[in-house]
């Protein structure tokens, strides 16, 4: 579950392989989402990245306006030029929902997105007023935290993370239960983590041309 301020915008990406001369690379004109949400002309972008026997990593990148009723998909249906056809394509599982902006951590949390290579050791701000932690909850079945440390000089949370499953890419949206420094519990969300866009390498391409 991917959580954001409602109505704001969020990246994605969907990472992808292909042959040199398939049509994704030249002719996609839209990609529908759902009934009601279409991506039109304009409104996405195919990226060519590197190629290793005979194919190429691609990434299609668009932004959703994240309502607080959600969005939930896992096929895309692509639209070609010159074809009547849509083609459905499974994507993974994708699921998004609106949150107040006053449920996060900062302004920052709510626009930014934290990029890791792999799950390891990552560092989230959090507000000033937190005096301890009591959990942190990865908001992914998928990803658990091994060890959390709070620096309360820096105002922020040391999370070690690891994952679980076969899966390419993850995106998570944690939060962490928490006391103040007037001992209330109060509960804040931090920013979303995309796990493994970044840095892809040969055997992910070959794998992910596999499945």
């Amino acid at each position: 579950m991917i959580v954001q301020p409602t109505n704001a915008a969020y990246p994605i990406n969907l990472i992808f392989v292909a042959e040199p001369d398939d049509a994704i690379w030249t002719d996609l004109t839209g990609i529908v989402l759902s009934d009601e949400l279409s991506i039109p002309p304009g409104d996405f972008t195919v990226m060519r990245g590197d190629g290793a026997n005979g194919v190429i990593l691609g990434n299609v990148t668009f932004t959703v306006d994240v309502a607080a009723a959600g969005l939930s998909f896992r096929t895309v249906g692509l639209v070609f030029a010159g074809s009547s056809t849509i083609t459905q394509v499974p994507v993974g599982s994708w699921s998004l929902r609106g949150a107040p902006a006053d449920d996060f951590a900062s302004e920052d949390a709510g626009a930014d997105v934290v990029g890791m290579s792999r799950c390891t050791t990552a560092d989230f701000p959090v507000p000033d007023a937190v005096a301890s932690v009591q959990r942190f909850d990865t908001g992914s079945p998928d990803v658990h935290a091994d060890e959390v440390a709070l620096d309360s000089r820096s105002h922020s949370v040391t999370a070690e993370l690891a994952c679980d499953g076969d899966f390419d890419f993850r995106v998570m949206s944690p939060s962490i239960d928490y006391t103040d420094d007037s001992g209330k519990a109060r509960t804040t969300r931090l920013a979303p983590v995309s796990i493994g866009f970044q840095d892809v390498t040969d055997a992910d391409l070959q794998r992910i041309s596999r499945r």
